[in-house]
């Protein structure tokens, strides 16, 4: 049933409009770097285990074109008791991404406490980032990330982090690529869960900010 879905899955995106994207028990259609963890909800829900390893991708081996938005909900579960590291924790989306090297945009969101996190998107260094935007943390947090035309834009619950922002200041080579998540840092014994994730090819009227900036 995976491989049957992800067959057709470009063929979807293309036709345009919204494309869910399932996360099935084996995880085949994903590429997963040797430092992570990742498993599956019976009902869907992606979970990537908390290993403290300063990066972890989970990359769709599908790629889905330069002009493209992703969206979904993330949700930390990091307990206050557990030991964080002090550089952070942190969980995001992730476009852009090639196998021959770290590039690729992550629209990173950090945990601070179960009240709060803040927010920058990054391709080749954290230093060269976005402006960093802290926020109320929910219990599920919406985002959408999206890319056109050499430019790219993203979105926290409803609040525009970044707007038509150059992929190239960032110091991103090549806009083409994958998509998926990248982890920073995640606790041991914690997890992020990750849902109701869809895709769709775009043109860069759909970078415009939905709403003020931060929060």
């Amino acid at each position: 049933h995976e491989a049957l879905e992800m067959t057709g899955l470009q063929q979807a995106v293309e036709a345009g409009g919204w494309v869910d994207l399932h996360f099935h028990k084996h995880l085949t259609a994903f590429y997963q770097s040797e430092e992570g963890e990742w498993t599956v909800e019976p009902d869907g829900t992606l979970i990537c285990h908390g290993i403290d390893f300063p990066r972890s991708g989970f990359i769709l081996k599908i790629p889905l074109g330069r002009d493209v938005e992703m969206k979904g909900e993330i949700s930390f579960d990091i307990p206050e008791t557990v030991n964080k590291s002090h550089f952070g924790s942190g969980f995001g989306p992730l476009i852009h991404w090639l196998p021959t090297c770290t590039d690729g945009v992550r629209a990173m969101i950090y945990h601070l406490d179960a009240h709060s996190a803040c927010t920058k998107a990054y391709a080749t260094s954290s230093s060269n980032s976005t402006a960093d935007i802290s926020f109320p943390l929910q219990e599920w947090n919406s985002f959408s990330i999206r890319s056109a035309d050499g430019k790219f834009s993203y979105d926290v619950n409803g609040h525009t982090m970044a707007s038509n922002h150059d992929l190239a200041a960032l110091g991103l080579e090549d806009a083409s690529g994958f998509l998926g998540f990248s982890a920073y840092r995640v606790p041991i014994g914690t997890r992020v869960r990750v849902r109701n994730v869809s895709v769709r090819k775009i043109t860069a009227a759909a970078l415009a900010p939905i709403a003020a900036t931060g929060c």
